[in-house]
């Protein structure tokens, strides 16, 4: 059967049905666009797929809208790609509903931004998957927002790496919620970094824990700032441990106290100077004492003095052990003054060493007391000057001992002065030898009388001479005594003047017997009696000889009477002048025999006309 333009509109129903194939191909694009809808709607289903493409595109827009379920997916790929988008618009949503995946899989961008975004629910999730790439990548976002929750967790990954920035970001967090940890783990880095704040706030902690370590970190540090405390505790270590220095930065200081120890742990040396002093300040007591010595180290300057008080408290001693040179060296004065005995008492040598003068001085009697022997022995000499005097009194004597020659050297004479009796009691030998001049003649005459006679004995000669005549007068007797021939010999002309009748009686006769001619010289006259008579006999002849003759006139008679015959002998004919005849009458007879004729003939006029008869025979 043949057909034209001027009839096929005048056809019925059954005519139309009687159509041959090769009748229906015939059919001219003019004729189909005449067809109305009731007449298309007589045409069987066996017959759809012969009209020819350009029959289906020149069909008017209600005469295929009228199209029926059966008839529309009975079409071909070539038939359906000529459906045009004014066409595609006036299809219901049983007519979208009711095209096949094969269908879909072959429309146009066009033809699928024209389905009305009220019939987009009518997707089957089947023909959703047969969509491409660039297919999926027309949707507008109003047809992406139109998707039920249904459509969206059966898209596929390739489906889901296909949408663009635009069209992930009208999704409602209930959209995303509804699509699987699989399909979220689908999302490319550069769409996570697309997802808007609201959306990323409102993830759902398994989608989160479930992104990879790649994902994460393509965060945006906006993004990061919107997680709250809920999704800082479900991040994984790995993905702790994959965040951005400038991520770690933009945590809010509100949810640091959230990071679990683990996830902590995970993060990485340059992870860790990374965070903010405010961040830091944040850390938990459980949080910080979990920081690993690597941590520890990591810390920056400005990070630690961040720490407060009980911050720096809650650690171990083995975490202060950690803490490097440059950081012990940072502490402020507060923290130092505020540091727990057992944390002190922790530091190495080097890191003792490292504490600054400031830090010293902020150091409390309490903490002096802290410090071991072997930290006493690291200090360098301007740490140990730096010590307050007031603290200088809690020394313990064990620390004390420890100090070597340049450290007790380095001591102001206001700390050497502080010293109590206990500490000056305990100094060895060496300590003592080690004491300046300045250092010595800082300790008050009680001070030094608190030291034993071995401690006066380990005195060098240069220190003997540098004592204060002050010091000198108020030794005592049993110290005076203990000092060697030597150290006697030290003593200076004024030290000698210094000593009193008391101090020249004290002396021994090895120590007369060193002392230079000038010390004896120095003797006040006013002390020449309380020499002892076996002191003076043990005076060599020049050591006589030195004696002025104001020091001869006040010789006691028991002095006089004890000189052997080599002592008179020694006497000069000035000092054997300055004799009064009373102290010449004092001589026996044996003493004046002992006299040279060069010495008797030196006696003066008034001295011989004294003279005793038995002295005279």
């Amino acid at each position: 059967m043949s057909t034209s333009s001027t009839i096929i509109n005048t056809l019925s129903s059954s005519q139309l049905q009687a159509l041959t194939s090769d009748s229906i191909a015939g059919i001219g694009t003019d004729e189909w666009a005449t067809l109305s809808s009731s007449q298309f709607q007589f045409l069987t289903t066996a017959q759809m797929p012969f009209i020819s493409a350009a029959g289906i595109a020149a069909l008017q827009t209600a005469t295929l809208a009228a199209i029926q379920s059966q008839d529309l997916q009975a079409l071909t790929s070539s038939q359906v790609r000529a459906i045009t988008t004014a066409q595609f618009a006036a299809l219901d949503s049983a007519d979208i509903a009711a095209l096949t995946s094969a269908q879909v899989a072959v429309l146009s961008t066009a033809q699928l931004r024209a389905i009305d975004t009220a019939d987009i629910a009518a997707i089957d999730t089947a023909d959703l998957a047969a969509l491409g790439s660039a297919q999926f990548r027309a949707l507008t976002t109003g047809q992406i927002e139109a998707l039920t929750t249904l459509q969206l967790s059966n898209l596929s990954s390739a489906a889901l790496q296909a949408l663009t920035t635009s069209q992930l970001r009208v999704l409602s967090t209930s959209d995303l919620n509804s699509l699987t940890t699989a399909q979220f783990q689908a999302l490319t880095t550069g769409q996570i970094a697309a997802l808007t704040t609201a959306q990323v706030q409102n993830l759902e902690s398994a989608d989160l824990q479930a992104l990879s370590s790649a994902q994460v970190r393509a965060f945006t540090t906006s993004q990061i700032s919107a997680l709250d405390s809920a999704d800082i505790v479900a991040l994984t270590s790995s993905q702790f441990a994959a965040l951005s220095t400038a991520q770690l930065r933009a945590i809010d200081t509100a949810d640091i106290a959230a990071i679990e120890t683990a996830d902590l742990g995970a993060l990485g040396s340059a992870q860790i100077r990374a965070l903010t002093t405010g961040q830091i300040d944040a850390l938990t007591t459980a949080q910080l004492t979990s920081l690993n010595s690597a941590a520890i180290q990591s810390l920056t300057t400005q990070q630690v003095q961040a720490l407060t008080t009980s911050d720096l408290n809650s650690l171990t001693t083995s975490q202060f052990q950690a803490f490097t040179t440059g950081q012990i060296a940072a502490l402020t004065t507060a923290q130092v003054q505020n540091l727990e005995s057992a944390d002190l008492q922790a530091l190495s040598s080097a890191q003792v060493r490292a504490f600054t003068t400031s830090q010293i001085v902020a150091l409390d009697s309490a903490d002096v007391v802290a410090l071991t022997s072997s930290q006493f022995a690291a200090l360098s000499t301007a740490q140990l000057r730096a010590i307050d005097t007031a603290d200088i009194a809690v020394i313990e004597t064990a620390d004390l001992a420890a100090l070597n020659s340049t450290q007790i050297r380095a001591l102001t004479t206001g700390q050497i002065d502080a010293l109590t009796t206990a500490q000056l009691v305990s100094m060895g030998s060496q300590a003592i030898q080690a004491l300046t001049t300045d250092q010595l003649r800082a300790l008050s005459t009680s001070d030094l009388n608190t030291w034993t006679t071995s401690q006066f004995q380990a005195l060098t000669t240069n220190q003997i001479a540098a004592l204060t005549t002050a010091q000198v007068q108020n030794l005592e007797s049993a110290d005076l005594q203990a000092l060697t021939t030597a150290q006697v010999r030290a003593f200076t002309t004024s030290q000698m003047v210094a000593l009193d009748s008391t101090d020249i009686r004290t002396l021994t006769s090895g120590q007369f017997v060193a002392l230079s001619t000038a010390q004896l010289r120095a003797i006040e006259t006013a002390d020449i009696a309380a020499i002892d008579s076996a002191d003076l006999v043990a005076l060599s002849s020049a050591q006589l000889r030195a004696l002025t003759t104001t020091q001869i006139d006040p010789l006691t008679t028991v002095q006089l009477t004890s000189l052997d015959s080599a002592a008179l002998r020694a006497l000069t004919t000035d000092q054997l002048r300055a004799l009064s005849t009373s102290d010449l009458n004092s001589l026996t007879t044996n003493q004046f025999q002992a006299f040279t004729t060069n010495q008797i003939a030196a006696l003066t006029t008034a001295q011989v006309q004294n003279l005793e008869s038995a002295d005279l025979q």
